[in-house]
């Protein structure tokens, strides 16, 4: 095949450059015929395949059907091109012109920043028509697919790990304690090194490797901690490979988002001890194999760097598969044989949006401030600008559809830059303004429950080489990256997660010929998760759970028509946040709690008194989850609510103890004792 490696400027050689020439090599060496070049007009080409071009209309002259484009870095998505913001710190949100205009003066080319701003959406639609995307990372996959590039397109291919002739430690390299290998610029994290160190209770020595513009602050910054004569400035060294063979531990400490993190690859791959913060793609350069600690958290970082990781003994794997209740495992005899040590578990009053931050932290909604996605907050709601956009939105029946809420909820949380999960639902846009969102952050990442800390945290805390799964990838994507780990003995703890069977007992709630065939392939691919594990040849521990079953639906209740019959105005007498299966209320003006409780009571359900809150870890001086709580019954369903126009065949987050409700614990070690209700699995997590 004749092939097309096109650079932008083939005469610079840098890092791309270089990867695209040993690209260029490996094909010539299969049979190809290639030219490196930046010119598209040079021959009749069988493959194209870009390894970086900046202009937007060079881009789109690429025949779709013959090309492939590598994503290095954040460039195509980024008109700074580090998804570092002029104030210091990371930004996930998607390109575009809004809020992208803000960072384009802070670049030292403002004119062609603003110039890529404006391109921004451009330059992604003419990705989008290439047969195939390369990135290096699952985590730049998923920052392609947050910027609008189907997933199917995308393939990830981490580079390939090449090192320097060795002569045996004859290299004349001397032995390091620590060391730092790369620029010494803001966003590589040299100087959160120096201050962790300077906190670290056993003193240890650094040798960095690299020059930069921060070198001489870096020096200064030593010094005044009282760190010089434990920090060595190497400056440029041409085989950094041989220094990481002479080191007992290399520590990556950048906080700006590496799209994949090749000096932490290449100490793994040589054996090296690592220590580096968990952001960007450097948890998968590190495979596993390292210490991560939260992005820019000192101290994390000094108590990692005060005792090098040493491996644990049994492997810890713990898969929550949602919305798989005891009754369904019961009813399926699922995995009997392999997992026979299994309760059934009491469900966190709520939903998934309560129980996830429930499991990932072990504290119940009072504490970790997660009940259901919208709360009464006019103060405190990030969406007081769509006060202005809601008027514009007519005719109300167009976009109350649920494809175009669906559209409309990606551009909001676009536009807010929110990296959990987000949905518009049926809350009426003209009350945005005067609500909260709860999950406006990821929760799996290190930070994403702050101030409370998360497993992630605790797992980093505590020196684990762990895994969690990343919840925007399909299911099967997970499970194949944590077979992957188990089969390497890579990992101390992982946490993996499924959430499509959820969604489908929401439709199909109590139908065998739809539910049975998932559950048997749950059990197919967990039985593959125990080979791996065997495989990796460590002891282990695997232990599946759920957060809630799933009740059928007996009927509905219509609680709009009750409130307007009451003649109160939602904002100004009261406000509420109506989910399927329960009615919040805060009271704004008196007479308006009497007005509410008359008009429910015909319906089938109960008020939660203050004893029954406190039960179910809802009480809060603060009434941050209301005035007053409305439970339906169990298989009632409130419709029309803020969830949606139309009842859902099954749902959950009725009474916790009622038995479609509860939850199940399945493991191949007997269940501890103290494991009966869904705020107990974090303790069993994290227990050493």
């Amino acid at each position: 095949m004749k092939i097309l490696v096109f650079l932008e400027r083939s005469d610079v050689r840098g890092g791309i450059e270089i990867f695209a020439e040993r690209h260029a090599d490996k094909l010539r060496t299969e049979g190809h015929e290639v030219v490196i070049s930046d010119r598209l007009d040079q021959g009749d080409w069988d493959e194209i395949i870009v390894h970086k071009c900046s202009d937007v209309e060079r881009l789109e002259k690429f025949p779709p059907e013959k090309t492939t484009y590598y994503v290095h870095d954040h460039e195509p998505i980024c008109p700074r091109g580090y998804a570092y913001t002029p104030f210091r710190c990371n930004c996930s949100r998607p390109g575009g012109i809004w809020p992208c205009i803000f960072c384009a003066p802070a670049c030292r080319n403002y004119r062609a920043a603003l110039g890529r701003v404006f391109s921004q959406r451009r330059r992604i639609r003419a990705m989008s028509r290439f047969c195939k995307i390369v990135v290096i990372s699952e985590f730049m996959k998923s920052r392609l697919v947050a910027n609008g590039i189907p997933s199917d397109q995308i393939s990830v291919e981490p580079p390939t790990i090449r090192f320097n002739a060795c002569d045996d430690g004859t290299t004349g390299v001397p032995q390091s304690d620590l060391l730092y290998v790369g620029q010494l610029i803001r966003g590589k994290g040299v100087h959160l090194l120096l201050e962790a160190m300077a906190r670290a209770k056993t003193p240890r020595t650094l040798d960095i490797v690299g020059t930069g513009n921060m070198e001489g602050e870096l020096k200064a910054l030593a010094s005044r901690l009282g760190l010089g004569g434990r920090v060595h400035f190497r400056g440029f060294q041409p085989n950094p490979q041989d220094w990481m063979r002479c080191a007992n531990c290399v520590v990556v400490p950048s906080f700006w988002q590496e799209p994949y993190g090749l000096v932490a690859a290449e100490a793994v791959a040589l054996g090296r001890k690592v220590v580096a913060f968990a952001v960007g793609g450097l948890p998968e350069a590190c495979q596993g194999k390292a210490t991560l600690v939260p992005p820019g958290d000192i101290e994390a970082l000094a108590r990692a760097i005060e005792v090098p990781h040493e491996e644990t003994g049994t492997v810890k794997a713990f898969v929550f598969v949602d919305a798989l209740g005891w009754k369904q495992v019961e009813k399926y005899g699922f995995l009997k044989d392999l997992l026979p040590n299994r309760r059934s578990i009491e469900m966190q009053f709520g939903y998934s949006c309560t129980a996830i931050p429930t499991i990932l932290t072990g504290e119940r909604p009072a504490v970790h401030g997660h009940l259901a996605f919208y709360d009464w907050a006019p103060e405190k709601s990030p969406f007081k600008a769509m006060r202005f956009l809601a008027p514009l939105l007519r005719p109300r029946g167009f976009w109350r559809r649920g494809r175009v809420r669906n559209q409309l909820s990606k551009l909001v949380k676009r536009l807010y830059g929110f990296t959990g999960y987000f949905q518009l639902y049926g809350v009426p846009v003209e009350r945005l303004p005067k609500l909260d969102y709860c999950e406006k952050t990821d929760l799996f990442v290190p930070g994403g429950l702050a101030p409370v800390k998360n497993l992630a945290d605790v797992w980093s805390s505590q020196g684990m080489r762990y895994h969690i799964s990343n919840w925007r990838l399909s299911e099967a994507e997970n499970f194949r990256k944590a077979s992957e780990l188990f089969r390497k003995g890579a990992v101390d703890r992982a946490f993996v997660y499924s959430a499509a069977f959820d969604a489908l007992q929401h439709d199909n709630v109590g139908r065998d010929e739809v539910l049975r065939p998932k559950v048997d392939a749950y059990a197919k691919t967990i039985r593959g998760l125990y080979d791996a594990l065997v495989e990796g040849g460590r002891p282990f521990e695997l232990t599946v759970f759920s957060d809630h079953g799933m009740t059928p639906l007996r009927g509905t209740v219509d609680a709009p028509a009750a409130l307007a019959g009451t003649g109160l105005r939602w904002g100004e007498d009261y406000a509420s946040a109506i989910d399927s299966t329960m009615a919040r209320f805060w009271w704004l003006k008196p007479g308006s709690e009497d007005k509410v409780r008359e008009a429910f009571k015909g319906f089938a359900g109960h008020w939660l008194g203050e004893d029954e809150m406190r039960r179910h870890g809802l009480w809060r001086e603060d009434r941050k989850f209301g005035d007053a709580i409305f439970l339906a019954e169990a298989g009632i369903q409130f419709c029309p609510s803020d969830m949606g126009v139309k009842p859902l065949n099954g749902m959950h987050g009725f009474d916790p103890t009622d038995e479609d409700s509860l939850a199940c614990w399945l493991s191949t070690v007997p269940v501890p004792d103290g494991v009966h209700r869904v705020c107990d699995y974090f303790r069993e997590m994290v227990r050493r």
